[in-house]
């Protein structure tokens, strides 16, 4: 009757009672309530409990504290409410001694989980999260749905601009420009007055093959032109194809211009399962090349075949001619875990680990591609991954429709909240709160202005990681004191002059700052080299003009990513000086050993994502159990307690919000072309 209504929003709420000691859940959430957003209180195989001293039920209690207006923090959409209660539920029972009861949602389709309930009560990241959907159905050339999803925005807010242009795009590809021309022009044909009976029988003849001539020709054209579904590729230009070149368990090199002979044939016995000679191969090629984690994976995956039952985790990496630098960064971290524990370790009850490696090459479709992959295939417990905020916010519905545990080493942005996700790296809070402090108490700087990524460009691409570092930043600066006189100067603007731009920082009588806040996203980075030349070329003429003038040199500080080796090569001296948050340093007290061990297996020094993605694969390594499942690491990963010894040297647990305990990022510099520790840090 609900569906028969004709609306696209309709909510069930099922809290069914079967008896006096609680209410069944048994059979609820088999069903799957097509075109409906239906929010279970339980999941099948607990009971919804009731409250005597409230009189409801914990669920129904919880949902009405959820949805009530004028209350801080209430859940104005689907996925606030959903996330309320997935946190609240279980707390309520415990408090009145009741067993735990999990809630959970199902929203069909899944983009239904970001609508609006209170318009009234909406915040931006409500927004944002419908404004995603909406570029998603976009991008996918899902149009309707797009224009759909930007209606829904302007009816919370009618003048955003998003929603406008969007729509506005929308109008403008709608049109089937091919298939009209091609319409016009049979109806011209048949318009035309025949002469005789013999020309009208020729005419026919002809339009019959122009006819067949067309539809072959509209065929092939929406094969050629059309994308293909998901986990599918195009042969030949034309015919989509099942893709299953993204995933390897040791059966291709993710890495061909690393050339190594040994490895090839490492990879050929593999497949054929003559795994000890696998074993012996990927051990020569180790020693012609101690920096490749590839193959030290690959040793590993096959020493696991040949004990038998390994258990099994995937990484999840982004290779493209940019990161593949950060990519096999967070593979040596995720093989140094591996080799502990089947070498040094000698696995679990026999059991070693295998791992699979999957290449998202930093593309959205690609990445949720892959995650539907990994979700289908029962033997792959875990994940760890993505190599971005932003393609794990993508692909982090997948996971968890699915039960998939998913642990983060570099993915960042606040944003990414769920009760399948664990963040083995500091979160953008902890980063923003750091520089926030330095650069007021210690530097005791008042005025900043901030360069980096709007939240959408136009390649319709978002930056997670700049909006949420520069919201952090912003908070805790302010708070303190502290004025942020441009919260954003888009450097990706067409019309923007960095020259211009720090001139203006430097000498404007409003929007003069004193510190240089750079937080471009991983992709954008020589944007900011850019601004640190031209930051540096000011203070240099500074230096040489009367001291009579009194003006302060500025300062540049910026997060995680801008330390890599390509922005040394690529800045020179022009970035000495600059200031950095990271979650991890090799020259740091606690760090050393981590550092000493990681050294030895490299052959070179180590960054903070290896020795973060080290910790994320320990952290699943230290949830296994004899008979392990994606429940029971779930529930392992919620009580980790690793110590320093376990981990690239800072201990390891979880808070509630699963996110990592503890210290604070460390702060470094950059002298002479290097990453050195801040004095006094």
């Amino acid at each position: 009757t609900l569906r028969g209504s004709g609306a696209d929003n309709v909510i069930l709420f099922l809290d069914a009672c079967r008896n006096q000691g609680g209410k069944d859940g048994l059979g609820y959430g088999e069903e799957q309530y097509q075109g409906v957003i239906t929010f279970y209180s339980c999941k099948a195989e607990q009971k919804a409990w009731e409250i005597p001293k409230l009189k409801k039920g914990a669920f129904t209690h919880t949902l009405l504290e959820g949805l009530r207006l004028g209350v801080k923090g209430n859940c104005a959409a689907v996925h606030t409410l959903h996330r309320y209660l997935e946190n609240e539920v279980p707390k309520l029972n415990q408090e009145h001694g009741k067993p735990i009861q999990n809630p959970y949602l199902k929203a069909d389709p899944p983009y239904k989980m970001y609508y609006i309930l209170l318009p009234q009560s909406v915040n931006i990241s409500d927004i944002l999260c419908l404004k995603f959907e909406a570029l998603h159905a976009e991008v996918n050339d899902d149009l309707e749905l797009a224009k759909k999803l930007w209606i829904r925005v302007l009816a919370v807010d009618h003048k955003d601009n998003h929603a406008l242009l969007g729509i506005k795009r929308i109008n403008i590809k709608k049109p089937q420009k091919i298939l009209a021309e091609i319409i016009a022009f049979i109806g011209a044909f048949l318009n035309v007055a025949p002469a005789s009976k013999e020309t009208t029988t020729t005419k026919h003849i002809v339009f019959a093959r122009i006819l067949v001539a067309t539809v072959f020709s509209v065929g092939v054209y929406h094969q050629v032109f059309r994308t293909c579904p998901l986990g599918e590729k195009k042969e030949l230009g034309i015919f989509c194809a099942v893709d299953t070149s993204r995933i390897s368990r040791g059966d291709k090199t993710f890495f061909p211009n690393i050339k190594n002979i040994n490895r090839d044939q490492g990879i050929t016995e593999l497949k054929r399962g003559n795994y000890k000679k696998a074993i012996d191969l990927f051990g020569e090629a180790v020693k012609v090349n101690r920096n490749d984690p590839e193959v030290l994976i690959y040793q590993n995956n096959a020493r696991a075949r040949d004990k038998g039952s390994p258990f099994q985790v995937a990484v999840v990496i982004s290779i493209t001619d940019t990161t593949t630098a950060n990519s096999q960064e967070i593979l040596r971290g995720v093989a140094q875990a591996q080799e502990d524990f089947n070498q040094k370790s000698g696995g679990l009850d026999g059991r070693f680990l295998e791992v699979v490696i999957a290449n998202d090459s930093n593309n959205s479709q690609k990445a949720k591609q892959i995650g539907r992959e990994l979700v289908k295939d029962t033997s792959i417990l875990a994940v760890v991954g993505h190599s971005s905020s932003r393609l794990t916010e993508d692909t982090l519905p997948i996971y968890a429709e699915a039960g998939m545990p998913i642990i983060s080493p570099v993915a960042t942005s606040t944003s990414l909240n769920n009760s399948v996700f664990f963040r083995a790296v500091y979160s953008d809070e902890n980063t923003g709160k750091r520089l926030a402090e330095y650069t007021y108490k210690s530097l005791q700087l008042k005025r900043a202005v901030i360069f980096g990524n709007p939240i959408f460009n136009n390649h319709l691409r978002r930056s997670l990681y700049t909006y949420t570092l520069r919201e952090a930043f912003t908070k805790h600066f302010e708070n303190l004191g502290g004025k942020v006189v441009r919260p954003l100067v888009d450097f990706t603007s067409p019309t923007f002059n960095a020259q211009q731009e720090i001139s203006k920082t430097a000498y404007s009588r409003t929007d003069s700052a004193e510190a240089v806040m750079l937080f471009p996203d991983p992709n954008d980075t020589d944007i900011a080299i850019t601004i640190a030349r031209e930051v540096t070329r000011r203070n240099e003429r500074l230096q040489e003009r009367s001291q009579a003038e009194n003006r302060r040199q500025l300062k540049m500080l910026s997060g995680d990513s801008l330390y890599k080796n390509e922005a040394l090569n690529k800045g020179g001296k022009d970035i000495n000086g600059l200031i950095l948050a990271i979650p991890w340093f090799r020259e740091t007290k606690q760090a050393s050993e981590f550092a000493k061990k990681s050294n030895f297996q490299w052959k070179s020094d180590v960054s903070w994502r290896t020795a973060m993605s080290f910790d994320a694969t320990q952290a699943l390594i230290k949830s296994l159990s004899q008979v392990p499942t994606r429940t029971s690491i779930l529930d392992r990963l919620t009580t980790v307690n690793l110590v320093d010894t376990e981990t690239s040297g800072y201990p390891l647990s979880f808070t509630t919000k699963r996110e990592r305990e503890g210290a604070t990022p460390t702060l470094v510099t950059i002298e002479n072309g290097k990453f050195v520790l801040l004095d006094g840090l």
